[in-house]
């Protein structure tokens, strides 16, 4: 005999199911974060100025295939001008430093700067400057067309923005689609799609814009407390707060390139890292302890290398496994390229330590002399890097 099911069932399941789908609606609308209405930039002498402080320039590229997974990105530092003549835009030049690129995960940022895609190491500028602004059919929509020079290519782009001209200033809005392949990058095109949406708001603060400025304000005055504090007969070596690391060449001993001559900043380009160069000891081991130790607290987010400078390769391995070295690098300069390598980062011979902090290449911390009891300095600077 078949079996039936009544129609108080099916009403029942039918009114579970449409709950169901309104919860779930109604939970992913309140897990959107409405981001909040452009407020004008001012106009001054006919012109705008832009930058992260009032201004954002956000991307967002898909994977190929069924499963396209979205990644938002975008930029930290760009400063432009807009020019214009009563309420009419007249013209638009911008320029990106490439290499304030931000996504959601650390990861793929480092990718997206590396040699296969942005390779901002080369081509460390992008700029746009419009040669035409054209009124469309629709209202307060004009059309921008302009040369922009990307990854070592300059070519003609055309998009449109709706602009918004009042005593109070101006606003932007606009949202295109930039083929990648057009300006050389041309790699992964099989996993990756060619085309990435492109939206850009002259009035919505750059994410992240004032955490950046508190941070700079902060290292700043980190840099000029540690200069005052250093005397004038102190021994200088490293390199200054400020200044950008070098690509250098040890052989690792011990840790993630144990076996290689991998260069640190090749590898993990503007990864935060500690860099430590200094002559064996008691005072090295310990100091060796406690790069591995943040090394193993961060994961992927900190890179440590403690290059020794008198010990053999013998004596090293020896030191590596009575520690426990396994994810900080322990290293030695290479024979050929060693003292082209010191020359670069400014190490004194005569120091027992030099110990360098940086991120996005530049330096933010220099320690000389540091002892292992004083580890807090490290531990701070290092904080003030990944927070």
């Amino acid at each position: 005999m078949a079996r039936t099911t009544s129609p108080l069932r099916i009403a029942t399941a039918s009114f579970v199911l449409l709950a169901s789908m309104a919860s779930v609606a109604r939970a992913a609308e309140e897990k959107k974060v409405e981001k909040p209405a452009p407020k004008p930039v001012p106009v001054e002498a006919s012109s705008a100025k832009i930058g992260p402080k009032n201004s954002r320039i956000e991307f967002v590229g898909l994977h190929t295939g069924d499963d396209p997974k979205p990644r938002l990105g975008g930029f930290k530092k760009f400063d432009g001008v807009l020019v214009v003549d009563g309420e009419t835009l007249k013209g638009i030049s911008v320029e990106i430093e490439v290499d304030s690129i931000w996504t959601e995960f650390d990861k793929l940022t480092q990718h997206l700067q590396a040699a296969d895609f942005l390779n901002t190491k080369e081509f460390p500028t992008a700029k746009f400057t419009s040669s035409k602004i054209a009124p469309t059919d629709k209202p307060g929509v004009v059309s921008v067309t302009g040369k922009l020079d990307f990854h070592g290519v300059e070519s003609e782009i055309t998009f449109p923005a709706k602009v918004t001209i009042t005593d109070k200033g101006l606003v932007l809005k606009s949202k295109f689609e930039l083929d990648r392949t057009q300006f050389a990058m041309t790699e992964h095109t099989d996993g990756v799609e060619k085309l990435v949406s492109v939206e850009v708001v002259v009035g919505q603060a750059t994410k992240g814009a004032e955490d950046e400025q508190k941070k700079e304000a902060a290292a700043k005055a980190e840099a000029t407390k540690t200069s005052k504090a250093t005397s004038a007969n102190q021994p200088k070596s490293g390199l200054a707060v400020g200044e950008e690391v070098e690509p250098w060449t040890p052989v690792h001993v011990a840790g993630p390139d144990k076996g290689t001559r991998t260069c640190p900043v090749c590898t993990y380009l503007g990864c935060p890292a500690v860099v430590v160069f200094a002559k064996k000891g008691d005072n090295t081991e310990r100091l060796l302890a406690e790069v591995e130790k943040l090394c193993v607290e961060n994961g992927d987010k900190l890179k440590g290398f403690v290059a020794v400078l008198d010990a053999s390769p013998a004596e090293l391995e020896l030191i590596a496994a009575q520690n426990g070295v396994t994810l900080a690098s322990l290293c030695y300069p290479d024979d050929k390229t060693g003292a082209k390598d010191l020359a670069a980062y400014h190490v004194n011979p005569e120091v027992a330590n030099t110990v360098m902090v940086y991120k996005d290449y530049k330096v933010t911390a220099n320690f000389i002399d540091l002892k292992a009891t004083d580890v807090a300095k490290l531990e701070s600077a290092v904080e003030r890097v990944l927070n």
